[in-house]
C-alpha cells in the first residue's frame, strides 16, 4: 500500500534548529494528548503551559527510543538531522529563508499543535514527544512524552468496478469488505492537487478523521451516487474518484478512475488509471 509521507509537510514547524547543539536544563511544561490512534497515524494535542517559550516535536518508536543513552542525545540527533534536511531543501530550491528566518517565525507563534501524524507502523509501540527552547534558540534537554500503541492493520483484497450511467455513480466492491470512496473534479485536482488523485484522497481521509465522521463515510456492498447535485454537469466534464478498503485506516490497493460525463440518459467514459496518472 502506499503511503503519504509527512516529513516534507512538517519541515517548516520542525525545522527550528540552532547554530550549535548545546543545551539548558531547565522544564518547560506541555500538555500532550493522543486523541485517535489508527493502525497508520494518530491524531495529538501539544499544548504548551504559557508563551514563555517555543518547541519542537515528534513521534519516535519506544525501541528507537531506547538507543539513545539520554533525552540530551535524542534532542542532539534530532536536531542534525532536521538540519540536514533543510539543507536538502536548500539546495533543491527552497527559498524560505535561512535556518534563523524559520526558527524565528516558528517561534513567533508560541502556539498548540493540533494535527494528524501520518506514515507510521500498525501494532508499533510510540512516544508523542515534545522539548522546548529558549529565547537564545537553544534546546533545553529534557524531553517530555506519552506512550501509545498502534492497533493491527487489516489487510483486504478488495478489489472494485465503477459505472457512471447520466450522472449517477455506481461503486461494486468484490468482497463484503469495507471500503470508502470519494471524488473531486478535474479542475479542482488539477488547481489544489498538482493532478494527483492519491493526494486528494489521503487528505479528505485525514479531514474525515479529524472531525470524527470517517464511519459515516465507510461502505459496504455496492454504493450509489447521483453527483448532479455537486457539479454543473455539461457534456465532457471530468471527474476522479479514488476507493480502496478501509478499516481503521487503509487496507487494500488505492483504485483510481477518470470519470467522463456524456449527457443524461447517457452512459459515461470510465477509465481507470495507475498510479495516479493516465
Amino acid at each position: 500500500m502506499r503511503r503519504i509521507s509527512f516529513i516534507a509537510p512538517l519541515l517548516l514547524l520542525l525545522a527550528v534548529s540552532c547554530n550549535k547543539l548545546d543545551f539548558l536544563v531547565g522544564d518547560n511544561p506541555f500538555m500532550l494528548e493522543v486523541k485517535k490512534v489508527q493502525a497508520e497515524s494518530v491524531w495529538v494535542d501539544i499544548i504548551p503551559e504559557n508563551n514563555d517559550f517555543y518547541y519542537n516535536y515528534g513521534i519516535c518508536s519506544v525501541q528507537e527510543y531506547e538507543r539513545y543513552r539520554s533525552d540530551v542525545e535524542m534532542i542532539r540527533e534530532r536536531e542534525q538531522s532536521n538540519h540536514e534536511a533543510y539543507d536538502i531543501l536548500v539546495e533543491e530550491g527552497y527559498e524560505n529563508g535561512s535556518y534563523e528566518e524559520v526558527m524565528l517565525y516558528r517561534a513567533a507563534l508560541y502556539e498548540p499543535y493540533y494535527g494528524n501524524m501520518v506514515s507510521i507502523d500498525p501494532e508499533t509501540d510510540y512516544y508523542l514527544y515534545a522539548y522546548a527552547f529558549d529565547r537564545n534558540n537553544r534546546p533545553i534537554g529534557k524531553i517530555h512524552k506519552i506512550q501509545f500503541r498502534t492497533p493491527a492493520l487489516t489487510h483486504s483484497d478488495i478489489s472494485f468496478s465503477v459505472d457512471f450511467f447520466g450522472s449517477t455513480i455506481t461503486v461494486t466492491p468484490s468482497n463484503n469488505d469495507q471500503y470508502l470512496f470519494d471524488y473531486a473534479d478535474a479542475k479542482e485536482l488539477h488547481e489544489t492537487y498538482f493532478d494527483t488523485p492519491t493526494l486528494y484522497y489521503y487528505q479528505i481521509i485525514s479531514i474525515y478523521e479529524q472531525y470524527d465522521f470517517i464511519d459515516d463515510m465507510v461502505s459496504r456492498g455496492v454504493e450509489s451516487d447521483d453527483v448532479f447535485e455537486y457539479y454543473e454537469l455539461f457534456p465532457g466534464y471530468e471527474i476522479y474518484l479514488v476507493v480502496s478498503g478501509y478499516d481503521n485506516g487503509i487496507t487494500s490497493e488505492i483504485y483510481t478512475y477518470k470519470l467522463t460525463y456524456n449527457g443524461p440518459g447517457e452512459p459515461g467514459t470510465v477509465v481507470q488509471l495507475h498510479f495516479g496518472s493516465e
